[in-house]
C-alpha cells in the first residue's frame, strides 16, 4: 500500500454528487499566544493506492506527534472496496496541543507509516495576557 497524499486541514468536504474532495484551510503553521492550544476541528485525509497482494481492508491509524513524542493516536478503517485507490478521512474535535514544536500527523497502516503532514506550531513572541480592567 502506498500513500499518494496525506494532508491535515480544518475541513474536508466530500461532494455528494461528484464524490470530489475539497480540502479547506490546510494547516501549515499554527500560532498561539498561550498553550495548550485547542484546535477545534482537525481533518486528516489520506489517499491510498493498493499494491499487488495488498488486502482490500486494513487497520489504519492517524498518529499526532509533537517534538518526537506521540500525543494521541486514533484508529481508521481502510477499505478499497475492490478498487485500486481509496481515501481515508479522520476527524478530530478539540485537538489539544501542549506547546510549540513540530506537529507531525502521520497515517499508518498495520503500524507502518505511509505518509505524514508536518505543521509548525509557534508561540507568538512577546505575548502578554494581562486582563484589561476598566474603571
Amino acid at each position: 500500500m502506498k500513500a499518494l497524499l496525506v494532508t491535515c486541514s480544518e475541513s474536508c468536504i466530500v461532494d455528494a454528487i461528484t464524490n470530489r474532495i475539497s480540502i479547506v484551510n490546510v494547516f501549515e503553521d499554527l500560532r498561539a499566544v498561550s498553550f495548550p492550544l485547542i484546535v477545534a476541528q482537525v481533518y486528516t485525509l489520506a489517499v491510498l493506492r493498493k499494491e499487488q497482494g495488498d488486502p482490500d481492508q486494513a487497520d489504519g491509524a492517524v498518529a499526532f506527534t509533537l517534538g518526537g513524542h506521540e500525543m494521541w493516536q486514533m484508529p481508521v478503517k481502510v477499505d478499497f472496496q475492490t478498487k485500486p485507490v481509496t481515501r481515508a478521512i479522520a476527524h478530530v474535535q478539540g485537538l489539544s496541543i501542549p506547546g510549540p514544536g513540530l506537529l507531525k500527523v502521520a497515517f499508518k497502516v498495520e503500524g507502518v507509516e505511509l505518509g505524514a503532514w508536518h505543521v509548525n506550531v509557534q508561540q507568538l513572541p512577546g505575548a502578554n495576557l494581562q486582563p484589561v480592567v476598566r474603571h
